[in-house]
């Protein structure tokens, strides 16, 4: 069944039509569930491994927020609003069935199909370049590649809205965001801090992936003749606490809330502390992206 499956989506990107499937739930389910491995196995095994190979170019940004990256809110609005949004914005109108039997006949309809089929797919997955805040020549050159999941994932919801309908749509965009979003609640729950100490220093960080309102927001930073002795951070992004130490967009990192404790009894530069959070980050300075 696997091979049919993908055999059909195939034959679908290469033609499309306006052909509605009769199918089973049960054939359906099968249907998404095999679709969703696939589009997972080219994420893991060959998006990852090429966004790696092009960060020597461009290292995506994205920004943090405080008041939408909590927990509930980033379930409530990628599992639910955003697959119901995104779906009536991109591929609602993919089905010759009223109004849109009144506007096209079927001859000019059969026409324009597989127009609006690529078409809604690629836009959809080049919107999704405002989820960052690169805005160089690399990030555009590239652009295909760091969008690349929403564009075959575009493809992939498109096949399921026309061969099933509308509402197996939106449940696969949300079984997919559900799979992207459920591993990071593990990671925050198990992963361990980053933790060394030497004669010099001692620090511990640990990152999550979502906002807390239960917590209280820290942030202090003990310094004395332009050395650091003691940081104290808790619930703060990671690029806001670079940006705000090293007063301005100095430094770039894959950002994350974090909790910090640093210390230091003799103090150190702020060139030596970054040269400490390299250790274990990959930290960028700005000034030294790789120009055309």
């Amino acid at each position: 069944m696997i091979k049919r499956v993908l055999w059909d989506f195939v034959s679908f990107l290469k033609h499309p039509k306006d052909v509605q499937t009769k199918e089973s739930f049960k054939r359906k389910l099968q249907t998404i569930f095999i679709l969703l491995g696939f589009e997972m196995c080219v994420f893991y095994f060959v998006l990852i491994p090429l966004d790696y190979l092009i960060e020597h170019f461009v290292s995506t940004k994205s920004k943090l927020d405080y008041k939408h990256d909590t927990l509930l809110i980033s379930i409530i609005s990628s599992i639910i609003l955003a697959p119901v949004l995104e779906e009536i914005g991109f591929r609602l109108i993919l089905r010759r069935i009223f109004p849109i039997k009144y506007i096209f006949s079927q001859k000019l309809w059969d026409k324009i199909f597989p127009f609006l089929v690529y078409a809604s797919s690629v836009i959809f997955g080049f919107l999704h370049l405002s989820n960052y805040t690169n805005d160089g020549f690399w990030f555009y050159v590239f652009s295909p590649i760091i969008i690349a999941s929403q564009l075959i994932g575009g493809f992939i919801i498109t096949f399921i809205r026309v061969k099933y309908n509308f509402f197996y749509g939106i449940l696969y965009h949300a079984l997919w965001n559900a799979l992207i979003i459920l591993p990071l609640i593990f990671i925050d729950h198990f992963s361990s801090p980053y933790q060394e100490k030497t004669e010099k220093y001692s620090i511990e960080i640990s990152e999550k992936h979502f906002f807390d309102k239960d917590e209280k927001q820290v942030f202090k930073i003990d310094s004395l003749q332009g050395k650091i002795h003691k940081i104290e951070v808790e619930q703060y992004s990671f690029q806001h606490f670079l940006d705000s130490l090293y007063q301005g967009n100095k430094y770039q990192i894959n950002d994350a809330f974090i909790k910090m404790k640093f210390d230091s009894r003799k103090g150190v530069t702020k060139e030596e502390f970054i040269e400490i959070l390299k250790k274990e980050y990959d930290i960028e300075n700005n000034t030294a992206q790789y120009q055309p």
